[in-house]
């Protein structure tokens, strides 16, 4: 049998006694697989991560090193860095332990340390949840509590819209 073009045919394993009635039901929900090696369906582009040397929740000297940088890009190959952002605390006493201030040093090394290698770097950068200010009944967790009050929903795009150096 070519192994590029094969066929397996696929039927349910009646459990029990194997009665006549139970084995024509299997049958007739009998399936069959074609597995054609020579059609792409997807393209896997680069190698990636998400996150930094160490837990964004960490001390921000922690989270990044020029060797560091140099090592996950000339050795291991980075092309694309995924990350969260995490949004900003909503003032003293409110901070938020993971934010922008310290994700954008990363972001910037690994950009730096990118292009100084001559490596196309993708980033994509999601987007989870809105600073507790911009949510109903909230105790101050940006991350997990509330949901998005309408006034602080439209507050959140105009921030998410604007450069990366004026992000809320």
């Amino acid at each position: 049998m070519n192994r590029r073009d094969f066929s397996s045919s696929l039927g349910l394993l009646a459990l029990g006694a194997g009665s006549t009635a139970t084995l024509a039901a299997a049958a007739a929900r009998l399936a069959t697989v074609r597995v054609d090696r020579s059609v792409k369906y997807q393209t896997i582009e680069g190698f990636g991560f998400f996150g930094a040397r160490d837990s964004w929740w960490g001390d921000s000297k922690d989270l990044m090193d020029p060797a560091w940088a140099r090592l996950v890009i000339d050795d291991l190959g980075l092309s694309m860095w995924r990350n969260e952002y995490y949004p900003p605390g909503d003032g003293p006493g409110r901070e938020a332990d993971a934010d922008w201030l310290k994700q954008r040093p990363v972001m910037e090394a690994l950009r730096d340390r990118a292009a100084a290698s001559g490596v196309p770097l993708k980033t994509i950068l999601s987007v989870w949840s809105p600073p507790s200010s911009m949510k109903c009944a909230s105790n101050g967790d940006a991350i997990h509590e509330g949901k998005p009050n309408p006034g602080g929903t439209k507050r959140w795009r105009r921030c998410l819209s604007e450069p990366a150096p004026a992000l809320c």
